[in-house]
């Protein structure tokens, strides 16, 4: 961050306009490159500390492209390892790597971990998920991911279809996108709406990345779809 606008920042935390800061929240400091990366990455870490003493859950879909992961280390060369049967989990910290962030969490059988929060995109965007594959009443479930539950899954699904008859009733299997689709035929397929869309205009035309999270992209060019990432 340039030297004018820290010191402004902090300036303004002294004389009261900024709330003061937490310790982890100090550090994030040093790592930002505007006054508003540093609010968005404040908002991100008070709604980190909130979930701190939680307990989620975690039933294993072993059929997903993107599974859930934990690492033994708060770091990206850590080892990594999925978890094969339905836990549950308690959040018991918040640690941080050069570029990513992470959940420092307790297994239901002992084990320490780490799950990497969705940090990525804080440049860019504000967090409302810190968690990405943390399942609400608002997310649309697909057959191809994995998710963490809010509650025991048997319960929070049986809650989250019972507001849902016709949509249970017509999730009929789908196929995943292919090369040639329309924008059309992808929202009917299997990944369905994307989470966001990126959009580049040329002298040779449109093309947009559907981003779905999980690593999944779909990119178009001139309304169709040319590559597929996952």
């Amino acid at each position: 961050m340039p030297l004018l606008p820290k010191l402004s920042i902090l300036l303004a935390i002294c004389l009261g306009s900024i709330p003061q800061l937490s310790f982890s929240q100090q550090k994030i400091v040093s790592d930002v490159a505007s006054e508003r990366q540093l609010e968005r990455a404040i908002d991100f870490d008070n709604k980190v500390q909130n979930l701190i003493g939680r307990t989620f859950w975690l039933k294993p879909n072993l059929k997903a492209i993107g599974r859930v992961v934990f690492y033994e280390a708060p770091s990206e060369d850590a080892i990594n390892f999925p978890v094969d049967k339905e836990t549950s989990f308690v959040a018991i910290g918040y640690e941080r790597s050069a570029h990513f962030r992470y959940l420092k969490v307790e297994l239901s059988d002992g084990r320490t971990g780490y799950l990497q929060l969705n940090w990525s995109n804080i440049g860019n965007d504000k967090i409302d998920k810190p968690i990405e594959f943390l399942l609400d009443d608002k997310t649309t479930i697909f057959e191809y991911a994995d998710y963490i539950y809010p509650g025991p899954p048997t319960e929070f699904l049986k809650s989250y279809w019972a507001k849902r008859p016709k949509e249970r009733q017509d999730s009929k299997p789908k196929s995943p996108p292919r090369i040639g689709m329309t924008e059309a035929q992808v929202l009917a397929s299997s990944w369905g709406k994307p989470s966001s869309v990126n959009t580049t205009v040329t002298v040779y035309g449109n093309s947009e990345q559907w981003v779905y999270g999980y690593g999944m992209y779909v990119y178009f060019r001139n309304g169709k779809v040319s590559a597929i990432q996952y």
